[in-house]
């Protein structure tokens, strides 16, 4: 299995030269029975691929299962019986009179080329396709995979380190109370701020806040009891949205997917010192 993204885009190169496809070099196979495969990225994004079957796997696209698991790595477009693969879809030379050569005729108008590359031994192939019209989830899948969480920076005041019983200030400086939207075919997501989360690193529970905190001020709080060891408490904080889709303005429900929203967790070092005190008794 190639691994090197850079070694992989000059095999395909190679491949694809016009030299190499007259010579036949490239394999004729039937198509593969497309399926789509809901991959969740290491952000907690979703991306819709193209995966045959996996045997065994009762994820089969026909079963109650819903659709047929696998992983995607990092320079792949898609998977395939299992395996994480490059994929053109339609391929770069189409219906080219030499990937005709090389596939035999269309088997029906609406056919297309295709191409995928899974494993340097097994080599390149191609085959023929048909675009099928996605469906409404598909299309509500394909919508929320394209929402994009901003960076944010977990900000506390007072700056540079806290104190112990006193109460500490939290906001999300970069981010903005503003809805996020994305769109395929008729259908849009539309994520729409709910609360924010602060994990204060000193083993209490994670807290919530609602609305976002997008700049300094007191409407959220959390009070350390403790004074931290060594640099401070590892702390952190996400953002939590609250999903809605629409096809053509009008509500959807899609019950295969989130209802919510979540960036990634950001972090900060909060140091808490704490404050001695002499009390004099008065005679």
């Amino acid at each position: 299995m190639l691994t090197d993204v850079g070694s992989l885009r000059r095999l395909m190169i190679w491949i694809l030269s016009p030299v190499v496809v007259m010579l036949g070099l490239v394999a004729t196979a039937s198509p593969a029975s497309a399926a789509l495969c809901h991959v969740t990225q290491a952000d907690g994004s979703i991306k819709v691929v193209d995966c045959d079957k996996i045997p065994g796997n009762a994820g089969d696209p026909g079963s109650e299962g819903g659709a047929p698991s696998c992983v995607v790595k990092d320079g792949d477009t898609g998977c395939w019986n299992g395996k994480s693969c490059y994929i053109k879809d339609p391929a770069e030379y189409g219906d080219s009179g030499a990937a005709q050569e090389q596939l035999g005729p269309k088997p029906s108008e609406d056919a297309h080329a295709a191409f995928r590359l899974c494993d340097a031994e097994e080599g390149p192939v191609w085959y023929w396709t048909e675009a099928d019209e996605p469906s409404q989830a598909e299309l509500a899948a394909q919508a929320f995979g394209q929402l994009v969480a901003p960076s944010i920076a977990p900000t506390f005041n007072p700056p540079t380190r806290t104190l112990v019983n006193l109460p500490t200030w939290w906001w999300a400086a970069g981010a903005s109370d503003q809805p996020l939207s994305a769109s395929a075919g008729s259908v849009t997501v539309t994520a729409t701020p709910s609360h924010m989360e602060v994990d204060p690193g000193d083993g209490s529970a994670i807290f919530g806040c609602r609305p976002f905190v997008t700049v300094q001020s007191d409407s959220c709080t959390y009070t350390y009891r403790r004074a931290s060891k060594g640099d401070g408490y590892p702390a952190r904080m996400r953002l939590v949205w609250t999903v809605v889709f629409t096809d053509t303005d009008a509500p959807i429900d899609v019950p295969d997917l989130p209802t919510t929203f979540e960036s990634g967790w950001s972090g900060v070092t909060v140091p808490v010192h704490e404050v001695q005190t002499l009390n004099r008794s008065s005679r």
